[in-house]
């Protein structure tokens, strides 16, 4: 027997209830579900976001019980494959360096110092036979077709500044390394007058895709280019936006670049970068560094401007 309200297989609406079929309902109350989960994510998010603040850094003079993590730091600031004895190299300049500064947490205890990033000066032409120093240079000019690095390399006073951190962003403390280590630089009272200051910005390449030549490249070159180092990227200036480097100082580096010199990538095929929290960056594989060139008479123009990148500058 068919129940009340059935005609022809056709179900009528009973009185006094909503004329909208079953289906409707269930999928109003499944968008409400789903309405509310998103809320508590992005609200999970939020409260994520407001712990990250918490985190404090003190930043201390290098010493001794900080060379290991500083060679760990090295070995992924280093372009190219890892190479242990580049890494203790570099950390030894950067312990040699009157103008090195190591990023630390308060609970870091003195026999165990994690380093979470480094600032320092090094001058380029005194540490040329270093090899690590060499290895660096090498890359560089390898990738120049140009050879303009290799003239500056060659003729002038260059400044190499080391700058690297293991968490991403923190622009505000990233400009309070940067102007402190210019400030030492120039209030020091034994320097070398640099005509250049060479800083390797690492970035983050918005696409890899290295098929096609660069601008004005003919094929055969790039072919070449390619199997010399398989994991170097095509990129060009229009590219690069402020977001595409790790370290927000870095952009305003690129900004007050020498504007002569070419735009090479360095690869970083063994390395992965982490967030404040410690995980691995998404699309971290992606990160190469590329060698900006800065003359010294455009280092107040670049000061200016990281100044711009915390509150702080503004009302001191």
């Amino acid at each position: 027997m068919a129940p009340k309200n059935m005609k022809e297989g056709k179900a009528e609406p009973l009185p006094g209830k909503d004329s909208r079929p079953r289906e409707q309902d269930d999928e109003d109350e499944e968008e409400e579900e789903e309405e509310e989960e998103e809320e508590e994510e992005e609200e999970e998010e939020e409260e994520e976001g407001e712990e990250t603040t918490e985190i404090d850094y003190d930043c201390n003079v290098m010493n001794k019980s900080h060379l290991k993590p500083v060679m760990n730091l090295m070995d992924w600031y280093i372009p190219g494959e890892a190479h242990p004895d580049a890494s203790e190299q570099l950390a030894g300049l950067c312990l040699g360096s009157p103008f090195t500064t190591v990023l630390c947490t308060p609970d870091d205890s003195p026999e165990e110092s994690e380093v979470h990033g480094l600032i320092t000066l090094v001058d380029l032409k005194a540490q040329m036979s270093v090899p690590c120093m060499k290895r660096i240079v090498d890359m560089i000019n390898m990738f120049d077709d140009r050879k303009y690095f290799q003239q500056i390399f060659d003729t002038k006073c260059v400044g190499f500044v080391i700058n690297e951190r293991t968490v991403s962003g923190l622009q505000e403390l990233g400009a309070q390394l940067f102007v402190n280590l210019f400030d030492e630089y120039a209030a020091a009272k034994k320097k070398v007058q640099f005509d250049y200051f060479l800083v390797l910005a690492r970035i983050t390449l918005a696409r890899t895709d290295d098929d096609q030549p660069r601008k004005g490249e003919p094929q055969k070159k790039k072919q070449k280019r390619k199997a010399a180092s398989p994991s170097v990227a095509c990129i060009a200036e229009d590219d690069l936006v402020s977001s595409s480097f790790i370290n927000p100082e870095n952009w305003c580096c690129w900004q007050s670049r020498a504007a002569q010199a070419p735009l090479i990538t360095l690869p970083h095929p063994e390395n992965v970068h982490r967030n404040q929290e410690g995980e691995v960056v998404d699309d971290s594989s992606k990160h190469v560094s590329i060698p900006l060139l800065i003359e010294s008479s455009r280092l107040k123009g670049l000061l200016t401007d990281v100044k711009k990148l915390d509150a702080y500058f503004a009302t001191a």
